[in-house]
């Protein structure tokens, strides 16, 4: 749908450039640009002419012939000053309350136009929103904040370097002061009825305490996220806490909602960044809260940090890049019918002995993939030893299981620098044997 709206509006636009990707990200959006400046005098003139087209002024023009008309029959009849009331308490009723309409009809009219012009023209304030976001926000951050621990705490654990005996969030807050919308413009001369297109200007200042409320200044929790990185073995390893805190972000982001007939009636829900959102954060790696010296403050260092997060951010919420996420789906309960696991299988691949050789000159480069047979989607492997046929892994690979009924399959693979690995050998134990017997050694491949 992108691609067909931004070919029509290259069409439509044929004389004039497209220069940059602010304005490419418009054409996708299947918007029309918004009018700049605020509406002149010759706009709210020809609101007032179109208005005026539309209340049937010719109506009035009839009435008031028909009432010198009853006036004329009413005096030709000899009703004589009778006849003259009937008609002066009649005119007056009617003109009485064609005047109410009509001033009503121009009060909507008016007001319709200047919402009109101020919702594509300017950003509305929506202070209700963010008067409610901001007391709604001490409820709910807690259960967000949990959320994400239990989500990015088993990653880590899957992900930790060779080099690392662990890797854990272990502090994420965002504060008790909840992020805000500083306006809102709304796109009402859509060509597509079912879609709705809205610019949010967003920020989150958590530093910043001249628009929250007092009452809701006291215990005052400021954002903080640690990462707790563990250094060697045993007794001799030693907790390093990595710390991030006075998160500061502001940005334009744009939602597009394709509307439907299906509850909740959206079927979709897009959203982009109009440009590069303004990110800043301090990174303390060593000394913690107390001691931590802001490595952001290194010449280079702050900017190279934040071009490694746009250049990950930019695929997939930058304009004219969108994310989409497919509401329908997620209340109908389509993402909901995925399986869900019966359980994490962690296993601890301690070493290998006696691995034949692969290569023609030189030993291996051995490392271990384990799946299962029934998703073999899902893998997690050991990190590559190099240069040896009695390789020494310790460490301990993550798996989920789906079924008691599934089989596990490991896999050693001897590394390539160039083309595909070689696969050394493999062996399989069903899920039943290993809950039976769950340490075992001497496996021949």
């Amino acid at each position: 749908t992108n691609g067909t709206e931004a070919d029509a509006g290259s069409v439509a636009n044929a004389s004039k450039p497209v220069v940059g990707w602010k304005e490419q990200g418009l054409i996708n959006s299947g918007k029309k640009a918004a009018p700049t400046g605020q509406p002149t005098m010759f706009d709210t003139l020809a609101v007032y002419v179109e208005m005026l087209d539309q209340t049937g002024m010719w109506r009035n023009c009839a009435g008031v012939f028909c009432l010198m008309f009853l006036t004329y029959v009413l005096t030709a009849l000899n009703f004589g000053i009778v006849g003259f009331a009937i008609a002066a308490v009649y005119g007056t009723q009617w003109y009485r309350n064609s005047i109410t309409r009509y001033r009503r009809a121009v009060k909507d009219d008016i007001e319709r136009a200047y919402e009109r012009g101020t919702i594509t023209r300017t950003l509305e304030s929506v202070g209700w929103l963010n008067e409610f976001v901001t007391r709604f926000w001490l409820m709910f951050e807690p259960s967000l904040s949990r959320m994400v621990i239990d989500i990015v705490d088993p990653i880590l654990a899957q992900s930790v370097p060779g080099f690392l005996d662990s890797l854990r969030l272990s502090t994420f807050t965002l504060g008790t002061k909840a992020p805000r919308i500083n306006g809102v413009r709304t796109y009402s001369e859509l060509e597509d009825r079912n879609q709705i297109v809205m610019d949010w200007h967003a920020s989150f200042t958590p530093n910043d305490l001249s628009d929250v409320p007092p009452v809701l200044r006291e215990n005052r929790v400021n954002p903080k996220v640690v990462l707790t990185v563990r250094v060697g073995k045993g007794f001799i390893g030693a907790e390093m806490p990595i710390l991030v805190e006075d998160m500061v972000f502001k940005g334009k982001m744009q939602v597009k909602l394709q509307l439907g007939p299906v509850f909740p009636h959206v079927r979709t829900a897009e959203v982009c960044f109009l440009e590069r959102p303004s990110i800043d954060f301090s990174l303390k790696p060593v000394g913690g809260e107390t001691l931590g010296f802001d490595i952001a403050h290194i010449p280079g260092l702050h900017t190279f940090i934040l071009d490694m997060m746009h250049s990950t951010l930019g695929p997939m919420f930058y304009a004219p890049n969108r994310f989409t996420i497919d509401v329908e789906q997620l209340i109908s309960g389509a993402v909901a019918n995925i399986p869900s696991a019966k359980g994490v299988l962690i296993v601890h691949m301690h070493s290998a002995r006696g691995l034949p050789k692969m290569d023609t000159f030189g030993k291996a480069d051995p490392y271990v993939k384990i799946t299962t047979v029934k998703h073999p989607e899902l893998t997690d492997q050991t990190k590559t030893i190099e240069k040896t046929l009695s390789p020494s892994w310790d460490q301990k690979l993550f798996l989920l299981i789906y079924s008691k009924t599934d089989t596990v399959q490991m896999e050693v693979y001897d590394w390539n620098n160039v083309g595909k690995d070689d696969k050394i050998g493999f062996v399989t134990y069903p899920m039943q044997k290993l809950l039976e017997e769950p340490e075992v050694e001497g496996v021949t491949l």
